[in-house]
């Protein structure tokens, strides 16, 4: 049975297997952060013992009692994330270098569903915690840490875009992991807006469940879905442990490359590295700050619609506007300066909205910032051999993994002390923009802006002594006949 779905599905990539993983992953994130912040409140007006504050109307309150219990709650939620995020970032560290090095050894399919093994794990602890109201929040850091060591999210894209960069041809590579690269924002497009119509319907209990029924499907495609090429090696449970995976993968990382190579791949992994920081950081306060700036008990709608939205104008950028910039013949570095430029412009703007016009505003101003996303895997790949595909991008992954981590640490730590500084954010009439934390992503994404052109300055340098080196090699063999 599986030899005859094989056959059907083996003309297709991996594209659907991104799409099953990561819209599990973004009905999980529209439940998460206001779950996270369920619960501590909870606990904490529990503690309180005001019946005249409660969940709903803690934020918009403006007595002193009231403002204050909103700062602790936030603070508190944003270390509840922050924890959550460490626990699934520091194991999927170790299973990101180890798969992608499994991915060239083993066959493209084992990274692929290993990631959706933990979330279905993680989808256990989910559905328990909102159905035991006794469970604490500090369960969900177990569900991060189940689900970081099968990989994480970072885990299923490397594995993806793996499997994607060995089945098409370099020309063709940025157009189809840009595809790719959509599916991801379709997700998160779909995500919010059906997490929003199950948590009207059923709540959390359905938007988990649907969460788990994702990872279920993705792990029946990919077991479904055909190898590349044929595996050379067996898979057995001593060579999966082995430490030749870790020593394999720096060996690439490090590896002497034609002409400015080696640079090039440095710059454009740093630039990938910080543009994560920033994107990573800026999701996790989110939440909180449209919590401040609305002051409305709607505000998990408006955070799931807005996100939603903002991830459907990536989509958009991605399946219609990037083929159309690739077909004029823009470069690929080109094209990614341009991401960040508009990533930048958004988060300025942003950081300054006071209202869900401003909100929705920004979201068309950072339109093309997911360009810069998979442009900057693609021209990763570009600088590597095609037997190093499963490694590099196993090291995009621990690239993607720390960024995490920082931007998460960097970001929740940063947002209660900025909010403080901010007239409105600790007491007085409860208006409060708490925009800081966003100018200070947009001027971190000034830095990628420079390696980027950097790399593709070093790349050219490299293409054209390569060519000046042919026409010398041709005048010699010319002028020796």
């Amino acid at each position: 049975m599986a030899g005859r779905l094989r056959a059907v599905f083996g003309s297709i990539t991996a594209e659907p297997a991104i799409f099953f993983y990561f819209l599990a992953i973004f009905l999980l994130y529209s439940a998460f952060q206001p779950t996270v912040f369920s619960k501590v409140c909870s606990e904490y007006l529990e503690a309180l013992g005001d019946p005249n504050i409660t969940c709903d109307n803690v934020g918009v309150m403006n007595t002193s009692a009231a403002q204050e219990v909103n700062h602790l709650i936030n603070a508190d939620t944003n270390y509840w994330i922050k924890l959550s995020s460490i626990c699934a970032t520091l194991p999927s560290l170790v299973g990101d270098v180890m798969m992608g090095s499994w991915g060239d050894a083993f066959g493209r399919r084992l990274p692929l569903l290993l990631p959706s093994i933990g979330g279905l794990l993680a989808t256990a602890v989910y559905l328990a915690l909102v159905n035991v109201p006794s469970m604490g929040v500090a369960w969900l850091c177990a569900a991060s840490l189940v689900s970081g060591i099968f990989g994480g999210y970072t885990g299923v894209v490397a594995a993806s875009f793996a499997y994607i960069s060995e089945v098409v041809d370099p020309a063709s590579r940025s157009r189809r992991v840009s595809l790719a690269e959509g599916c991801i924002f379709l997700a998160a497009t779909i995500g919010p807006f059906l997490s929003a119509a199950l948590y009207s319907n059923l709540g959390n209990t359905g938007v988990f469940t649907l969460h788990g029924l994702c990872h279920l499907a993705n792990i029946l495609y990919c077991i479904c879905l055909s190898e590349p090429r044929q595996v050379e090696q067996k898979t057995s449970i001593r060579g999966l442990f082995s430490l030749s995976h870790f020593q394999d993968s720096l060996k690439t990382l490090v590896a002497a490359r034609e002409g400015n190579g080696r640079a090039a791949l440095f710059s454009l992994l740093l630039a990938f590295f910080l543009f994560q920081v920033a994107s990573n950081g800026e999701q996790d306060i989110l939440f909180l700050y449209i919590r401040d700036i609305l002051g409305l008990q709607s505000a998990a709608y408006v955070f799931k619609f807005y996100y939603g939205f903002k991830n459907g104008l990536a989509a958009v950028a991605l399946f219609l506007l990037l083929p159309v910039a690739k077909w004029l013949g823009t470069s690929d570095h080109v094209i990614c300066t341009i991401g960040l430029i508009s990533a930048i412009a958004g988060l300025i703007y942003f950081g300054f909205s006071s209202s869900i016009t401003m909100i929705f505003l920004s979201g068309l101003v950072g339109g093309l910032t997911k360009f810069a996303d998979p442009l900057l895997r693609s021209l990763i790949s570009q600088v590597v051999d095609a037997s190093e595909l499963g490694k590099i991008f196993g090291v995009v992954a621990v690239c993607g993994d720390l960024a995490n981590m920082s931007g998460t640490l960097i970001f929740n730590s940063a947002y209660a002390p900025l909010r403080a500084l901010q007239p409105g954010c600790v007491g007085g009439d409860g208006s409060c923009v708490a925009g800081l934390p966003f100018l200070l992503a947009a001027g971190l994404l000034v830095i990628p802006i420079i390696l980027v052109i950097l790399a593709g300055w070093l790349i050219r340098q490299t293409t054209s002594g390569r060519e000046s080196g042919e026409v010398n090699k041709a005048y010699d063999a010319e002028v020796d006949q």
